[in-house]
């Protein structure tokens, strides 16, 4: 992100100097359905570029490789045109042009306290007394992952997890 002050700032839309203010980089699935939005300008908050708008939207360099993997992309467009399809639904199969990583009934996605990557752990709703982790009974034990890593506790909180990747073999066992 860019800070910008005084007068308006122009990026190139169709070949022509649009002020930023009224443009939106739209954010592109893999199946070509418009799945988010992030503005180019507010007040003095600018996104100038493509490559800008992934390190914005996506803040770890891991989620990035990982989309642009998946073939997600960016796309400059106007306000009123990247609202058109915004909050639509993915008709696709799979949904968003990716696998569908919800966890089953009975089990979370979670991070073990020195791990880096998350992992499909059993889970029946209970945390313990700190919210959104779980402990083995009595802190004796071990809760073991689908791709069979071991830990005593884990984190399953959604938003501590969001920008953390996936563990491979676990999400395999997704499939099965």
């Amino acid at each position: 992100m860019t800070s910008v002050q005084g007068p308006s700032v122009f990026l190139e839309y169709e070949g022509k100097p649009v002020p930023a203010r009224e443009l939106t980089w739209a954010v592109y699935s893999p199946c070509g359905c418009q799945s988010g939005v992030i503005v180019a300008q507010s007040g003095t908050y600018l996104i100038p570029d493509e490559a800008t708008a992934w390190k914005e939207y996506f803040e770890t360099a891991a989620i990035r490789n990982r989309e642009k993997k998946r073939g997600y992309s960016f796309r400059l467009l106007r306000h009123e045109d990247s609202t058109k399809n915004l909050g639509g639904n993915c008709p696709h199969t799979p949904k968003w042009g990716v696998p569908d990583t919800t966890p089953p009934e009975g089990m979370a996605w979670g991070k073990s306290s020195s791990g880096k990557t998350m992992h499909l752990i059993p889970f029946d709703g209970e945390s313990s007394n700190r919210h959104s982790f779980v402990t083995a009974k009595d802190y004796k034990g071990r809760i073991v992952a689908s791709c069979g890593k071991e830990d005593w506790g884990w984190d399953v909180d959604d938003f501590l997890l969001s920008e953390l990747l996936t563990c491979s073999k676990c999400e395999a066992a997704l499939t099965k």
